[in-house]
């Protein structure tokens, strides 16, 4: 980022860029993954020495930059190169004088005293990290160009108090450096993205108390409004009021904190909504967390470290869905934590300091499906730990045949304002009618040319316009139709002339339009453009491969996330280097690890290394890395910092001062009596055995050295202690064919070659020689085809030196592959979900609804519009372009979510083709999103004022951010309006006079009241306001004759569920019933006479009523009865007392899937063995004292059972047919 290597990418961070780059280097084996994250995301690379040698010799050549590791002279060399990175003691800097006036970049990795150089006027990234100084030079402050400064581990006391003249500083890290306090002028560090500023505690192990510190900084660090990181400053003054507006933050950490912040603390957490790591600490041991008034996790939260006693388990524990890490030290829990933890999807690792109160227990049992790492310290009286078993022109396509229908629908009207321009909507449909049959054409062939694409974008742009006119003229016709007789006459009256310039503006737009459209065959004729269905005709289906550029991530992506049981033609190795390391010899034994570069060598000894057979064998291991060049002392420090953590001792302090004899010294006296293992990786040279065999000593107690090497003298040189040697060989051709398939068929669950690919595979296998390295590579690039006219090219053109491969990376060519075989009406459905953040789980019934608004969902024969939205979800659910995260009882998907790199591919399409703009923060989108329709808020933006040329044009406007927010005018043409969650109390005036809508979701807003002439929301489908303050629905509701789902309960937040009154319907007016297209009611109140009337509401599909009385017996089954649609039935009495009468029902609704009764049941319904349809039956004080299991056992269908209060005096419920007993 600071070289400015990152390039910008519609909603994505830098930060998110750059991690997507790494992602995919790491994919293409040119980095290696040698320590991962809980959540299987790397955390530590490094470069093969194969790969770097070609990186260097690339560098040299292009002037990239200078590597000073002592070998050869380099300053010569080093004549025009722009970084420089020092290795070694190059002696004075002088000597690169001519060098440094135009370095950017500046990294030493030596870390003994050093004296820093002048004239670095231009550097972009000064890395200190290790380097022993004290002091930095002052003219560090006239580094105006100066993005990333890192002093980790320096010993720097303080920064300069003009640092704010570092006016283009990005990185800031003093990590472990003697830095204690900010200085003021850090606050004029406007473009500042992370400032990084910990110290650890280096007189302990880590499970005192005050293991780690924060530090000190200005009040007003909270105006560096760019930050995404800060970690860690104490929480000193009001900083905690202050920090509630730096809603940007990804990463924050808090030390000191007190009491008396809860409430500001809790407020900021809530606003944070982006956060990923949360690291919060109280000022002392005795001092308690308190984070109750915080009602839910941020939703993307992935690391939680809490240090503070706890009172009890934070009930925000179970919003956890993405917590991936959970550290709680010195918690002292007296309440158990684990069943509030243990059904978190994502929890990996979980690590307890002194965080349980006189446990002698713990018991893990059903849950914690992804926990892999647990660390416990700190539990004295911990005696046993028990686990339980089981714990383009494609896009234009559905636009223009829903505006083909628009304009029909027009013509058909009776509205006497059309007059004048009749005929010019006639030549439209017409034009557009010949457009979709091309359009429709051109999405079976191949990709366009240019040409054809402009044509297409052309196509689209005119659409959008089109529509545009269409829903003004219609808006100006509504108008006027909402008004009573004599009112319409007057208006025609008093604004004829109005009217008149109307109709003339419209038929003018038309006219433009319609010219456009003729002229455009002409201009494409004239250049050529007239091919799509003629010359593509016999190419059949198209690959879409061709028509998108810039950095693609790697289909691999997936594979990082697969364990190393995956690995193959390793275990015979494997095998043996264990013998070897755990056999019952005593002397201290070398074993000898010899393969050419890229064949597997690394692989293999960290297979054996890292068994944890072999870790319990040995006492203390190491891992060194050696390589061609090497400093001995080097080597020796890193065996200590390794030896020390595996007996659970503290490193020494100070190892960079420490002389090669004292260093010795250390080592010897630390291995003494103990056995060890140590792996000495990449060794080019004998004469390192020399170096370091005094550091290793053998006290006859089975210790063992592994060094890998591709050099033959080296791995047969007599080392003077006993020896084993083992050669890697290719691997076998079924070893071969077994990776490959791996990668190139991941997709497929067998992962099976299919037959007509298997000779040209089996070729493509035998051109890598058995190297895994050149296998893993190649099979990343042919799991993105799937013809086999694909594999036969890519057999005859590509070439095996993989590493210049510009065909190496996948995953997008795969997802993009996937979004053009869509069948076109699929495709907007597709692009609307990218309209929700990112990891967003989506209801299906919420998404399936907003699709119909948009009028992407088309008509079918026998099935309503619901269930064709639906069967169009199932669609995508099946092709993987959507995820299902939860699913109902039958199985069926109830919540979703985008893959984030399917999300990518959906907001890059969205973007080219002017779907939608996702407004989150990350950069400027009012510009790019000029001529788009949908716009979804995800983060504070502002005043909608600035997206007031957008506005006008918008038919879908979602809103994800739940603070307060000024609602924007000029919304006239919208259908969507989706508000859920939003913290608002009162609708806009104007939202009347959105003909136009078609969906309105107010669920969990704080608005109290609908407006009384709702009723003009003619066009209304879906008007959600569950969980909302609207307890009553106004008499204008009933005019809204269009409306299929009126969703209005309330849940009581005042209980736990278990309450008898833990739901509320709404009142509705008597004439309700008259909503003859409504399929879903629920709940009203059964006030008055309204169950007489219900029973006529024969097509509802889904219906909830409350408050209902004895006397509705007959009437409630009479209606029941009639409902033959019934999915879903919902039945409340008015109080715990009354009693629920439902004997009157001979047999259930023949379809009903889901039912719910609250009250009490004087016996078992006798109609409950006709629900063999049902799968979820839920009774709610029913205080039954008939057994109910012999009425439900044999229904074929029932997932799942709830009973609350439902049985009365039972001890014992028996499931007697294949059941349970308890």
């Amino acid at each position: 980022m600071a070289e400015g290597f990152v390039g910008k990418r519609d909603r994505l961070t830098v930060e998110e860029v750059a991690d997507g780059y790494l992602m995919d280097l790491v994919c293409r084996s040119m980095l290696q993954v040698i320590w991962r994250n809980p959540s299987g995301r790397p955390k530590e690379c490094k470069m093969h020495d194969l790969v770097r040698e070609i990186a260097l010799s690339k560098s040299e050549t292009e002037k990239f930059c200078v590597v000073y590791d002592g070998k050869e002279d380099k300053e010569e060399s080093g004549t025009g190169a722009r970084r420089l990175s020092i290795q070694t003691n190059g002696g004075e800097f002088q000597s690169w004088k001519g060098m440094l006036q135009q370095l950017r970049s500046l990294l030493v990795f030596y870390d003994d005293e050093i004296s820093l150089p002048r004239g670095l006027r231009l550097l972009k990234v000064f890395d200190l990290q290790d380097v022993p100084i004290e002091k930095l030079p002052n003219e560090l402050v006239d580094l105006f160009n100066l993005r990333y400064l890192n002093l980790k581990r320096t010993k720097v006391k303080e920064l300069p108090k003009s640092i704010g003249r570092l006016c283009n500083l990005e990185t800031l890290d003093i990590r472990d450096s003697k830095i204690q306090v900010l200085p003021t002028g850090i606050t004029r560090l406007k473009k500042l993205r992370h400032l990084i500023m910990y110290r650890y505690n280096k007189h302990g192990d880590g499970n005192q108390f005050d293991y780690v510190y924060g530090t000190a900084a200005p009040a007003n660090i909270c105006k560096l409004t760019n930050l995404q990181v800060l970690a860690c400053v104490e929480a000193e003054s009001d900083l905690m009021k202050r920090v509630r507006n730096m809603t940007q933050l990804k990463r924050i950490g808090i030390t000191k904190l007190r009491e008396a912040d809860e409430v500001d603390l809790c407020i900021a957490i809530q606003k944070v909504n982006l956060l990923h790591y949360l690291f919060v600490m109280v000022s002392d041991e005795n001092e308690c967390l308190q984070m109750d008034k915080l009602s839910s996790a941020p939703p993307y939260l992935k690391k939680l470290i809490l240090v503070g006693k706890l009172e009890k388990v934070p009930r925000w524990f179970h919003s956890l869905q993405n917590l991936t890490l959970l550290y709680l030290h010195w918690s002292r829990l007296e309440e158990d934590l684990l069943p509030y933890i243990q059904e978190l999807p994502s929890l990996g690792k979980l690590t307890l300091i002194n965080s349980r109160e006189g446990r002698q227990q713990l018991c893990f049992s059903i849950g914690f499906p992804k926990l892999r790492d647990l660390h416990l310290g700190n539990f004295p009286q911990l005696h046993e730990i028990i686990i339980e078993k089981g714990s383009n022109s494609k896009m234009a396509l559905p636009g223009v045949d829903l505006l083909i229908g628009r304009i029909v629908s027009a013509l058909e009207s009776e509205a006497s304002l059309i007059g004048g321009v009749r005929d010019e909507l006639n030549q439209l449909q017409l034009e557009l009618s010949s457009m979709t049959s091309f359009l429709k054409d051109a999405d079976r062939t191949t990709a366009q040319t240019e040409g054809e694409k402009t044509w297409v974008d052309n196509v689209r742009d005119l659409t959008y316009k089109a529509d545009n006119i269409i829903d003004e003229f219609m808006y100006h016709m509504n108008k006027q139709e909402v008004q009573g007789t004599f009112r319409r006459l007057l208006c025609r009256i008093v604004y004829a002339p109005k009217n008149l310039w109307v109709r003339h503006r419209i038929a003018t737009q038309l006219q433009e339009i319609n010219k456009t459209i003729k002229a455009i065959p002409e201009r494409n004729q004239r250049y050529g453009v007239d091919r799509v269905g003629r010359a593509n005709s016999g190419s059949g289906s198209g690959s879409g491969s061709h028509d998108h550029q810039g950095q693609k991530p790697n289909n691999a992506e997936d594979t990082l996330f697969v364990k190393d049981d995956d690995l193959v033609g390793i275990e015979d190795g494997k095998r043996q280097l264990l013998g070897w390391l755990m056999d019952k010899e005593l002397q201290r034994t070398v074993i000898s690890v010899i393969g050419m570069g890229g064949s597997g060598k690394t692989t293999l000894v960290a297979k054996a290394y890292n068994n944890q057979t072999v870790k319990q064998h040995f006492h203390c291991y190491a891992w060194i890395t050696v390589s061609q060049t090497y400093v001995v002392d080097d080597l020796l420090r890193s065996m200590i910092k390794q030896f020390y953590p595996a007996t659970k001792e503290a490193v020494p302090l100070d190892l960079s001062s420490k002389s090669h004899k004292e260093l010795l010294d250390m080592i010897t006296n630390y291995v003494e009596s103990k056995r060890y293992v140590v792996v000495l990786d990449d060794v080019w040279s004998h004469n390192l055995w020399e170096h370091i065999r005094a550091s290793l000593p053998d006290e006859g107690k089975g210790s063992r050295v592994i060094l890998t090497t591709r050099k033959e003298d080296v791995a047969s040189f007599n080392f003077g202690v006993k020896r084993h040697v083992h050669r890697m060989n290719p691997l076998s051709i079924d070893d071969a064919w077994d990776l490959f398939c791996m990668k190139a068929f991941s997709s497929n669950r067998s992962r099976c070659c299919p037959k007509e690919l298997e000779s040209l595979a089996h070729d493509l296998v035998a051109k890598c020689e058995g190297l895994p390295l050149a296998i893993a590579a190649l099979g990343g690039v042919m799991s993105t085809k799937h013809m086999e006219s694909d594999w036969r090219k890519a057999y005859n053109s590509l070439s095996w030196e993989l590493s210049y491969n510009p065909e190496l990376e996948a995953v997008k060519t795969i997802l993009l592959y996937c979004f053009h075989e869509l069948p076109y009406q699929l495709k907007q459905c597709f692009l609307y979900c990218c309209l929700f953040p990112e990891d967003y789980p989506i209801r299906r019934k919420r998404l399936i609804r907003l699709w119909m608004a948009e009028g992407f969902v088309g008509k079918r024969d026998g099935l309503t519009v619901e269930e064709v939205a639906d069967g169009y979800l199932m669609d995508l659910v099946c092709r993987s372009m959507l995820q299902v995260i939860w699913r109902n009882p039958s199985g069926r998907p109830k919540e979703c979510k985008m893959h984030d790199l399917v999300r990518e591919i959906a907001l890059s399409k969205s973007e080219t083709e002017k779907f939608c703009v996702v407004y989150d923060g990350k950069e400027d989108k009012e510009e790019s999103g000029t001529g788009a329709r949908r716009l979804s808020i995800q983060t504070n933006g502002g005043e909608f004022q600035s997206w007031k040329g957008m506005l006008q044009q918008l038919r879908s406007l979602l809103v994800f951010y739940d603070d307060e927010i000024s609602l924007p005018r000029g919304l006239r043409l919208l259908k969507v309006f989706d508000l859920q969650d939003v913290p608002i109390e009162k609708l806009p005036n104007e939202l009347v006079d959105l003909f136009n809508l078609r969906y309105l979701n107010l669920k969990r807003t704080k608005v109290k009241e609908l407006p009384k002439s709702i009723g003009r929301l003619c066009n209304l489908e879906t008007l959600d306001i569950r969980d909302s303050k609207i307890q009553v629905l106004p008499t204008g509701i009933t005019k809204l004759k269009k409306l299929r789902h009126l969703i209005m309960y309330r849940y009581n937040k005042h209980g736990d569920g278990n309450q008898f009154d833990y739901v509320y319907g709404t009142a509705a007016p008597a004439n309700i019933c008259k909503l003859t297209n409504l399929q879903v009611l629920a709940c009203v109140e059964a006030e008055s006479d309204l169950m007489k009337r219900v029973r006529n509401m024969t097509q509802l599909k889904r219906i909830g009523i409350t408050k209902l009385r004895e006397a509705d017996e007959v009437d409630l089954c009479i209606a029941i009865q009639k409902m033959s649609l019934l999915h879903y039935l919902f039945v409340m009495v008015s109080d715990e007392n009354e009693c629920l009468r439902m004997n009157k029902l001979s047999s259930a609704p023949p379809y009903l899937k889901t039912l719910i009764l609250v009250g009490k049941l004087e016996k078992v319904p006798r109609w409950f063995h006709s629900l063999q349809n049902l799968t979820l039956l839920y009774l709610h004080w029913s205080r039954l004292e008939e057994d109910l299991l012999p009425c439900i056992q044999e229904l074929p269908s029932l997932g799942k059972l709830t009973l609350i209060n439902a049985c009365e005096g039972r001890q014992q419920l028996c499931f007697s047919t294949g059941g349970l007993c308890f």
